[in-house]
């Protein structure tokens, strides 16, 4: 495919898994799990990349925004508004010749607006991006994780993609165990001096193994919530390079199970994510 037309769709099932984006830095406490909200904003050319809209930073016309249902387009001074759907993770489709500053994703139960500054970014003439999967992150193996990101951060690419199992284990340890792994995700991805974006994998969803995690399904992080409290939008687009970047999250539960699928949610989106995109 050429460059201009070029279109990377990045999923996992099981042991595989989809990619996702880093977000907002967070308390090192368990976040509070999302919920869907009505949200409204602007996405701004922050010129001088310090994440505040100062005087002379015009908005951005054009760019996709969506809370993982809705994906709408900002108008011409850069604003967006979106519904009470999805997921409570709203997200902007970073644009060619752009970067996110603060990260890509923020909650919608924000009390002001939810604003994205992007900063721009010229595009290389040759783009390289860096795969890697199954961290498996526990204080035992994070060695090799600090490994992954000295040579990631040595070569230099444009971005790098992990695609699931990230942490050791949620699926059947309690909530403090779990959270103690993505608290260690946390620390070390936001140590890659590279754009990292991540994707779930069956690792992540936490607790459905009941009779060995015991947790209630009532939880307020149980299953998919706690991947999202803490890394955001489990499926999401962005643009780097020329190329439509998809993540889709293909772990899907019945109830003590998993199994690798994309479900009809996922699809309505994606459907309504590509007819914005370009011919």
């Amino acid at each position: 495919m050429s460059r201009s037309s070029a279109a990377l769709l990045f999923t996992a099932a099981a042991c595989v898994v989809t990619i996702m984006a880093s977000g907002v830095p967070m308390s090192a406490q368990a976040p509070r799990a999302l919920a869907p909200h009505a949200a409204r904003g602007v996405v701004f050319d922050d010129r001088n990349a310090n994440g505040t809209r100062e005087r002379g930073e015009p908005g951005l016309a054009g760019v996709v925004v969506s809370n993982q249902d809705e994906v709408v387009r900002t108008d011409s001074l850069g604003n967006y508004a979106l519904g009470a759907s999805g997921t409570g993770a709203v997200f902007v489709s970073i644009p060619r010749g752009f970067r996110a500053v603060g990260g890509f994703w923020r909650r919608a139960d924000t009390p002001l607006s939810v604003d994205f500054p992007l900063a721009r970014q010229p595009e290389p003439a040759r783009f390289r991006f860096a795969l890697a999967s199954d961290t498996h992150l526990s204080p035992a193996s994070v060695e090799r994780t600090r490994r992954l990101r000295t040579i990631v951060d040595s070569v230099a690419p444009e971005l790098a993609l992990v695609t699931g199992d990230l942490v050791r284990d949620a699926l059947r340890v309690g909530e403090k165990e779990a959270t103690g792994y993505y608290d260690l995700v946390r620390t070390e991805f936001e140590a890659f001096r590279t754009p990292l974006f991540t994707v779930p994998g069956n690792h992540e969803i936490f607790g459905i193994e009941r009779t060995l995690s015991q947790v209630d399904p009532a939880h307020p992080l149980f299953g998919r919530a706690m991947y999202r409290a803490y890394r955001g939008p489990d499926y999401y687009s962005f643009n780097a390079g020329g190329v439509h970047f998809v993540g889709l999250n293909t772990v899907d539960i019945d109830d003590q199970r998993y199994s690798g699928h994309v479900d009809s949610l996922q699809l309505a989106w994606l459907a309504r994510d590509l007819a914005l995109v370009p011919a």
